[in-house]
């Protein structure tokens, strides 16, 4: 998790005259016991005495973190935790959700959906609290985990969303460039023998390309943890419209369940058997009337797990992909 250090009123203000026009506050709760028992290093009066420092710099651009499904957590204590973040007035908050990863010392104090940490039926809660507080705020819930006042979505982010290449430098961080993923080791021993390499070679590294199939997954994939949704149209020019084709076939089900909505060139939600008679449809006309699918909102979000699996498996690759054999959780990436 990320950590929050002491932000001190002149530190913010040196940061604003060195040019520094963003900062990302990561407050996580606004409950001192919960930032105790979850392991922070930060107390309570530090996250207002960091909120007071960022109003006082005058600098407008920033962002809150939020975690979810916290040990003892009530659903009182998180939509206190929402109301104190919208008081806070960001531009942007993120929400996340608590995860047990191997390994770790949490993960030998707890158990996912086990007191006492809430019910998988309380998460759930705390997402839908979330999305209909923020909201109403007036933050747009751009992606799956991410909200935004007008004019601050997270550019940085939705480079990694829209699937676009990027650079990526220091330990562990992970690069993507022509088709071609590359992490850089983590430890730092490995990194240096990296660098050394690295150079030797005249700065070449030799890395697969994603094949045709795992990149149509990865579009699929990071597409729809956005708001928006999938292209539908540039999807079936990229990879095909037989591909298009199964990946829609995979989603009816979901339309009927509510999960997920097609959309036309205007915007205008589709009806299901209209939906169905077009994907049925043979011909490419059928395909062409649909632009846009997305999750719903919260429901839609909060299956999106369910729903990627169903597309991948639908998929030709579907049973060997990298991405079938380690299917991340979309709400707390």
């Amino acid at each position: 998790m990320t950590k929050m250090y002491p932000l001190l009123p002149q530190c913010m203000t040196d940061y604003v005259d060195l040019v520094c026009r963003e900062i990302r506050l990561a407050a996580k709760s606004f409950q001192g016991a919960l930032l105790e028992s979850c392991g922070r290093s930060h107390g309570l009066s530090e996250v207002y005495e960091a909120i007071e420092a960022i109003h006082a710099s005058g600098l407008n651009n920033w962002s809150l973190d939020l975690i979810s499904s916290l040990p003892h957590q009530s659903l009182q204590d998180w939509e206190h935790s929402i109301n104190e973040a919208v008081k806070a007035s960001p531009a942007h908050v993120s929400v996340y959700d608590l995860q047990i990863e191997e390994g770790t010392l949490f993960n030998k104090w707890y158990k996912p959906g086990q007191s006492p940490l809430p019910s998988d039926d309380n998460a759930a809660e705390f997402y839908r609290m979330a999305s209909a507080k923020l909201q109403d705020a007036g933050f747009a819930h751009y992606e799956i985990s991410n909200y935004a006042k007008e004019g601050f979505q997270c550019r940085h982010n939705l480079v990694y969303w829209n699937n676009l290449p990027y650079f990526a430098f220091g330990l562990g961080s992970t690069s993507y460039i022509g088709g071609r993923r590359f992490s850089r080791p983590r430890k730092f021993k490995q990194y240096r023998e990296f660098v050394e390499q690295f150079e030797s070679s005249g700065g070449v590294i030799e890395c697969p390309q994603d094949s045709t199939e795992d990149r149509a997954l990865d579009v699929i994939m990071l597409s729809l943890r956005l708001a928006r949704g999938l292209d539908i149209q540039a999807f079936s020019q990229r990879f095909g419209a037989g591909l298009s084709t199964l990946v829609c076939k995979a989603l009816l089900p979901f339309v009927s369940s509510g999960h997920v909505v097609f959309l036309n060139a205007d915007g205008d939600i589709l009806d299901t058997e209209v939906i169905k008679a077009l994907v049925q449809d043979s011909r490419v006309f059928g395909l062409s009337r649909l632009s846009y699918v997305r999750l719903t909102d919260p429901n839609g979000f909060l299956l999106s797990n369910e729903v990627i699996a169903s597309i991948f498996s639908a998929l030709p690759s579907g049973e060997n992909s990298q991405y079938r054999a380690c299917l991340c959780n979309l709400v707390d990436y």
